[in-house]
């Protein structure tokens, strides 16, 4: 009877010397702070489920106490099977005693229920009308060997958005007010939604992890279930996170220390595991490349087909297959129905395999930049810019001309008369011109915040505008048309706007955008030529801009480091 004290006496035993065995392990700490999602001094997790500890603010040292005893209590099984991977990495160190994981039905049907031979990255490329896709989408892939890849296990994380208008959503969105959470679907589903629907690049990266790390990572997808998430464009996005899922098994340090963090970082960061890789590019992508290599005659029969003033059988191999890419497109992306729809699936050709061009999303992956420049004009001046998070439409992110462009918080500072003045300051820019082809004619969109000095007396003006338009192309010359309308300072003003460009080689480019506003009582207009030459970090670009304002001629000089 007066043993009865003992049980107790170990267990605070165990409990103090566990706690300060932990204590003097700095590399365990970091290692549990990940299993919380803690950094930066807090949890990105906010449902209070995840956690054990009663203290108010997630601390990781209170976490741990709280776990240890846990585990060294009545609770112990049962807190093993709720949170299987803390309690393998605590018994790793010998802080909690064994449990058998075999005994824990719920969890044992949720591993076996996955594919889990491989782990793959899915990259798929950016969607520039949705915000959160505008620089991509990162996912996790679980797949077997023997199983068909489209049958697959994908992991991501999304946001739990409510319906609001565009720029509630991009306020939210910016500020961290919506909730994420992993959420696990078809790999199917995700195909038809990102590569059939929106048609959209979708590059998979196979990774060398073992059985071991695979099983981490799906103890821990157990552990995250119902808990939910801080959530942002930004930074803490589709990106970070699946890199923190990752991270629980391999710990892979971040190349690159920023405030903002793209989904293709994440792939970057994992790249010397890339065991092999794959791409399903969009087939509107092949149709219009099939399209690009056609002769003036074989396109203008295929224009005949299309118009229904010639019959598919006169049609060649490449057109035949372009029809019936274009059956699909319609039927997948557009819900219509084309004309041949009933007569294509029995159109016998010859599938043609034109070189395609597939972006390298590796290569692209240097979102920022440095600069120093000149211009002159009536005055002279060094110049000064910063890029930390953008995609240009004149710039230098991809072999082929870009068809979108993003800018969150750039600007441009001169320096000269003894003076340093802000030149351009963009809040936000968005631009999506993608060209019309036989098979879609998407609006060309615009948005913008920005202070900037376009205007009759080279003022520094708030700007803020919306646009529509329309995109063509013609052989490597693009043409984009927008009407644009907008505000700056307190005057309203509507601004037609031409813009075209084209590149060679894939390092030379050109563009040229000549537009003119319209004041209830005025106008001012603006004419600018630019060249850029990429190279492998550095960008050169020359620009000559003519408007109606004081200063009317200016020739800009610009060096660029991007990273």
């Amino acid at each position: 009877m007066r043993l009865r004290w003992l049980p107790s006496v170990l267990l605070l035993l165990v409990f103090s010397i566990s706690t300060y065995a932990y204590a003097g392990q700095s590399e365990v700490e970091d290692a549990w702070k990940r299993l919380l999602h803690y950094k930066q001094g807090k949890s990105a997790v906010l449902s209070k489920h995840f956690f054990l500890s009663s203290e108010q603010e997630v601390d990781p040292l209170a976490e741990l106490k709280a776990h240890i005893e846990r585990f060294n209590s009545p609770l112990g099984q049962e807190t093993a099977c709720r949170f299987p991977l803390r309690y393998l990495y605590l018994k790793s160190k010998n802080l909690v005693p064994e449990f058998s994981l075999r005994q824990c039905e719920a969890l044992n049907r949720f591993v076996q229920s996955y594919q889990q031979n491989h782990i793959s990255l899915i990259f798929t490329s950016e969607y520039i009308t949705v915000p959160e896709s505008a620089f991509g989408h990162l996912m996790v892939l679980l797949h077997d060997s023997t199983t068909l890849l489209k049958n697959a296990d994908a992991v991501h994380f999304t946001v739990k958005s409510i319906p609001d208008d565009f720029l509630a959503y991009l306020r939210k969105g910016v500020s961290g007010d919506y909730r994420g959470y992993y959420l696990r679907e078809s790999f199917d589903n995700k195909i038809y939604q990102y590569n059939e629907i929106e048609q959209r690049f979708m590059h998979i990266y196979r990774l060398d992890f073992s059985q071991e790390e695979i099983q981490k990572i799906l103890y821990h997808l157990f552990e995250l279930r119902e808990v939910t998430f801080a959530y942002d464009f930004i930074d803490e996005n589709c990106g970070s996170k699946i890199i923190d899922l990752l991270n629980i098994a391999k710990s892979v340090t971040r190349q690159k220390s920023t405030f903002y963090h793209m989904p293709i970082e994440g792939v970057l960061d994992y790249r010397e595991y890339i065991v092999d890789s794959k791409v399903y590019p969009p087939l509107m992508h092949r149709s219009d490349h099939l399209i690009s290599k056609m002769g003036r005659e074989e396109k203008a029969v295929f224009e005949q087909a299309l118009a229904k003033e010639a019959s598919e059988d006169q049609t060649h191999d490449s057109a035949k297959e372009s029809l019936l890419n274009y059956t699909k497109l319609n039927r997948q992306t557009f819900q219509k129905l084309f004309p041949f729809h009933d007569t294509d699936a029995a159109m016998e050709y010859k599938k043609e395999s034109p070189p395609l061009w597939i972006p390298d999303p590796l290569r692209e992956s240097l979102p920022s930049s440095l600069g120093v420049g000149w211009y002159g004009g009536k005055e002279r001046a060094l110049l000064f810019s910063y890029r930390p998070l953008y995609k240009e439409l004149s710039d230098i992110q991809s072999d082929q001309l870009q068809k979108s462009a993003l800018t969150l918080f750039a600007f441009d500072l001169a320096v000269g008369n003894g003076e340093v003045k802000i030149d351009r300051l963009d809040f936000f820019k968005m631009r999506s011109h993608i060209a019309a082809t036989p098979f879609d004619t998407p609006l060309s969109l615009a948005l913008q915040s920005t202070l900037l000095r376009e205007n009759t007396l080279h003022d520094l003006e708030w700007e803020n505008e919306v646009g529509l338009g329309q995109s063509y192309r013609l052989s490597n010359i693009f043409a984009t048309f927008m009407l644009n309308a907008g505000l700056d300072e307190k005057r309203a003003y509507l601004k037609p706007l031409l813009r075209l460009s084209t590149s060679f080689k894939g390092r030379f480019k050109v563009a040229w955008k000549s537009y003119r506003k319209h004041y209830q009582e005025s106008s001012y207009r603006f004419n600018q030529f630019l060249a850029t030459y990429r190279g492998d970090l550095l960008s050169y670009t020359l620009s000559y801009e003519n408007d109606s304002s004081m200063d009317d001629q200016l020739f800009r000089v610009l060096l660029q480091y991007r990273f």
